[in-house]
């Protein structure tokens, strides 16, 4: 039987490389990127500027798959921040295009959007929640996820907390590689402890994603998270627990959040996870759960 064919906008990012070797045994995956070309064994990789309308859909009529993951979004509060059009661009109006040409072809779109699309109050998140984003990135995110719901008919909206992973481009480390880094070299590091989420392995997304395109799950949001938050100190310190690793060079900053209405208060972005979890007959992992399973796969 022919595997069905998955399109990952955006596979030179850390997120959408390990997405790509996740997937690449079950299906046959087909990769886009920008400016930076990446490698992936068994994956083909296609530039693709996504400032040009043409080139997005040539990527598409050549490749025909079955399924596109959007993985080109600015994540990031702080960069979202500092470039407003940069952010809904990426995060938004490139989906539109991606739409007008998917949709005579009825491809599924999985798109994966972010907890920044609430506001941060000290409360338990649910799928019904109207968003109340306070950030640049949560409004751009928040625009893509409308815009699907309202215009497409075939998608899947991962609102997701965040996920760790190790990152394929030295010059972009992610939280992951900071901490390995500074702590085989003894570096002091200061990590963030007014803002809590939920951190949850890559491949617990991977895993998700995959099973959803395999239940045919068509028109639904679902949000993937560990099942408790913390802040990144705290996320560090449970890292060096389980790695075993020298804590004391971790120290608690509150850092300056870039907030649309400036607060001084502690955020939090706790999401409920109970409608994923009934879907797919799963349980999501505890942070401390999810980087045991970290430990054993990196080690």
């Amino acid at each position: 039987m022919t595997r069905k064919k998955i399109l990952i906008f955006g596979v030179s990012t850390s997120l959408g490389a390990n997405l790509a070797n996740f997937l690449k045994s079950d299906y046959q995956v087909v990769g886009t990127y920008s400016k930076t070309r990446v490698e992936i064994d068994g994956i083909l990789s296609l530039g693709c500027d996504l400032t040009y309308s043409h080139t997005v859909q040539s990527i598409i009529l050549s490749t025909l798959p079955d399924v596109i993951i959007y993985c080109s979004g600015h994540s990031s509060a702080e960069e979202c921040a500092s470039d407003h059009d940069q952010a809904s661009f990426f995060n938004s109006d490139v989906l539109t295009r991606i739409c007008e040409y998917s949709h005579y072809l009825n491809i599924k779109i999985c798109y994966i959007s972010s907890m920044f699309v609430f506001g941060g109050q000290n409360k338990v998140y649910a799928e019904m929640d109207i968003p109340e984003p306070n950030t640049v990135v949560g409004k751009s995110y928040y625009s893509g996820e409308s815009f699907l719901q309202k215009n497409y008919n075939n998608y899947v909206i991962f609102r997701t907390s965040k996920i760790y992973n190790r990152s394929i481009n030295v010059l972009k480390p992610e939280l992951l590689d900071i901490l390995q880094r500074n702590l085989f070299t003894e570096s002091p590091t200061n990590c963030d402890n007014k803002v809590f989420m939920g951190h949850l392995d890559v491949s617990y997304l991977s895993m998700i994603i995959k099973l959803c395109i395999e239940k045919n799950a068509t028109n639904r949001l679902f949000q993937v998270s560990s099942s408790n938050i913390m802040s990144t100190y705290e996320f560090a310190l449970a890292y060096c627990e389980q790695f075993n690793d020298n804590k004391s060079i971790i120290n608690p900053r509150n850092q300056n959040f870039p907030l649309i209405n400036n607060s001084n208060k502690s955020l939090y972005f706790h999401l409920d996870i109970s409608n994923i979890e009934r879907f797919l007959n799963i349980k999501l992992p505890s942070i401390n759960e999810s980087l045991k399973f970290t430990f054993d796969r990196l080690i």
